[in-house]
């Protein structure tokens, strides 16, 4: 539909023989192919400005966005967070998008038809063409992380890298989630020299690239922490 759209969610484990306030992300995972982008918010003050990195970069793409945290650990967390000021939400928000995404509301005064039957040959053409939106959204969410930091001074990364140490690390902890911070404040604590962390904040589109180019080429080996 190309409707822009973000839904927050906070991730917890499917219910089996019973059910876990804390769980990991196995609802999410469950919408990896469904064609959202995702963002992850580490923390309570991330999870205020992914809120508004995803609303801008959804107006932007026409991409839907699935912006997570971590259930419980992070959605119920009473914290202080530096808020975004209406002022700093005006300049942020690209107005020219909202008024176009309401021009594609139903309306008598531009009538036109949608949830049509397609044969296969046509349908398929048509999903093609609709993957230069998905192809353009890793760009325009590197964007919308480049406007917030400007305005806000607070900056993401789509890979955000973590080393405490004065030389090479030869080891990398890669995470996601509310994990990345204690990940993050145990390696600073201990000024760890062989262990860095990087922690995923887009984890679709994912860019290879972006990943590996985040990974520093003294690393040997790797360690993927899952929730």
């Amino acid at each position: 539909e190309l409707l822009p759209t973000v839904i927050h969610v906070a991730s917890r484990a499917l219910a089996g023989q019973a059910l876990s306030i804390h769980g990991d992300h196995s609802d999410t995972m469950l919408c990896r192919g469904c064609g959202l982008a995702f963002l992850s918010s580490f923390s309570v003050q991330e999870a205020h400005d992914m809120a508004i990195i995803s609303q801008v970069a959804t107006l932007n793409s026409r991409v839907p966005f699935l912006h997570f945290m971590d259930g419980f650990r992070t959605s119920h967390e009473i914290n202080k967070i530096s808020l975004v000021s209406d002022d700093q939400l005006r300049e942020l928000m690209p107005w020219d998008k909202v008024d176009e995404h309401r021009q594609r509301a139903l309306s008598p005064l531009h009538p036109h038809q949608r949830g049509t039957a397609q044969s296969p040959d046509v349908f398929m053409q048509l999903v093609e063409s609709s993957n230069q939106y998905f192809k353009a959204a890793e760009g325009i969410i590197i964007k919308a992380f480049d406007d917030f930091y400007r305005v806000t001074g607070r900056r993401y990364r789509p890979f955000e890298y973590r080393y405490f140490g004065t030389t090479e690390p030869t080891v990398a902890i890669i995470t996601m989630g509310s994990s990345v911070k204690v990940v993050e404040n145990t390696l600073q604590y201990l000024k760890n020299e062989q262990t860095c962390m990087i922690g995923v904040r887009m984890f679709r589109p994912w860019s290879s690239k972006m990943f590996v180019d985040a990974l520093p080429p003294s690393i040997k080996r790797v360690a993927v922490l899952d929730r």
